[in-house]
């Protein structure tokens, strides 16, 4: 059985796309090859195995698996207050203001109940389609967001930063001095 994905571009989303498949593409096909990266590439299988997740059949699958890349980038095994640490770090990597990053923040503690919902054996819920949306959205930001930073490093001649260091840089409220 064959399965279609169908697409529908306006023009600005098809210069945005075109320009991800010249630029950030080749970043992240060079970032697959660092070994200090390799969590940035375990994300990014986990982001693939969301997209790829019908989310007609299972919807709650999909949510985990965003979910799972987020934590692949920005969660630490010690972390003592998991959320709270994902949270303030997500915020600080996509939010341009303190109100954008205090939103980012709180929608992800909400996205993240339902995360723990569904993980401790909670069913899902009706409303928990529009955090799908949130979920996607968020992980998909947060690697763009990498590549990023790995494109701004790498165009610059500079070392990439450790999955430890860019971590580090968040809590400390200085990622975009990693940009370089």
């Amino acid at each position: 059985m064959s399965r279609y994905i169908w697409f529908c571009l306006d023009e600005k989303a098809t210069i945005e796309l075109e320009r991800c498949v010249r630029e950030d593409f080749g970043v992240i096909n060079k970032l697959l090859q660092e070994e200090t990266w390799n969590f940035f590439k375990i994300a990014l299988d986990y982001l693939l195995k969301a997209f790829l997740t019908d989310p007609y059949q299972s919807s709650a699958e999909q949510l985990l698996w965003h979910a799972v890349a987020i934590e692949a980038l920005l969660g630490k095994t010690n972390d003592k207050e998991l959320t709270d640490s994902l949270a303030k770090r997500l915020g600080r990597l996509l939010g341009h203001n303190t109100c954008e990053k205090e939103r980012i923040k709180h929608n992800f503690k909400e996205l993240y109940k339902i995360r723990s919902d569904l993980v401790h054996g909670n069913p899902w819920k009706d409303s928990s389609t529009l955090y799908l949306y949130l979920a996607r959205n968020l992980a998909r930001r947060a690697c763009l967001r990498y590549t990023e930073l790995a494109a701004s490093r790498i165009q610059k001649g500079m070392p990439l930063p450790d999955r430890e260091q860019i971590i580090a840089a968040l809590d400390e409220g200085r990622f975009d001095k990693l940009m370089g």
